[in-house]
């Protein structure tokens, strides 16, 4: 797999100020054992998915269903550049959480979730080599199937008016999906060249997959950190995690 370097441009980075906990998020007991605590922040987090992808003004978190982008960038192995541009992401609430575990001795939280789909539409511009040589600009669909995620972070704790509250420090994202179909119309300006292009993306999609789910693997990750950054520099650790 060659590397790859995404930026994603979010309209949502931006910083919250100190507000209660909206009622839509359960508290767990960072006390708990982890299985219990594990048990516990599963529960609350499915329950609280719904309200959270309607979006929340007091959190900057935007409507999610459907997501919209104004860009994102990919650069990958041959030379690979991809620009994307007015994205439409759906299938967000297609999500099933699967599992949260936290380990707050040192200060780590994992999850898994998986989607039944994920799909972006939007307008790209593409400049490379992926297998076969890419050239043009025109509508995008990059749709993934059978979706697996583990996003995990590791944070500190910062002080902010005599409370302690979780600093996100590092992230990380794995996505795997189990099928795939891509289509960039108007590649080289010519309806057929782009035709059999297209066929060989998606007759090699497990392959190209390694590089082409960039972009859907950076958007759920960028969009999952700032959640976290949104709720979690919103609301104390003492009163999203008591000690019981």
């Amino acid at each position: 797999m060659s590397t790859f370097k995404v930026v994603v441009f979010l309209v949502v980075i931006v910083t919250v100020n100190c507000a209660s906990l909206p009622s839509y998020i359960k508290t767990c007991a960072r006390t708990l054992s982890p299985q219990e605590f594990s048990k516990c922040a599963t529960e609350n987090g499915k329950l609280a998915i719904p309200s959270v992808l309607k979006g929340d003004r007091t959190f900057k978190v935007p409507p999610m269903v459907p997501l919209r982008l104004p860009k994102v960038e990919l650069q990958a192995g041959q030379g690979l550049k991809l620009k994307a541009t007015d994205i439409i992401a759906s299938g967000l609430d297609t999500v099933n959480l699967q599992d949260i575990t936290a380990d707050f001795d040192n200060k780590k939280f994992t999850a898994k979730l998986h989607f039944d789909y994920i799909t972006i539409v939007g307008d790209y511009e593409v400049d490379g080599r992926l297998l076969v040589p890419l050239r043009g600009h025109g509508p995008l669909n990059i749709s993934i199937y059978d979706v697996n995620v583990e996003y995990g972070f590791n944070y500190d704790l910062v002080k902010k008016n005599g409370a302690d509250y979780i600093n996100v420090k590092s992230d990380t994202l794995k996505l795997k999906s189990q099928k795939q179909f891509y289509k960039l119309d108007n590649l080289f300006g010519n309806p057929r060249i782009s035709e059999e292009t297209n066929k060989v993306l998606n007759e090699n999609a497990s392959e190209i997959s390694k590089e082409l789910n960039g972009p859907v693997s950076e958007i759920i990750k960028t969009l999952v950190t700032q959640l976290v950054k949104n709720y979690m520099t919103g609301v104390s650790i003492a009163e999203i995690f008591p000690e019981k």
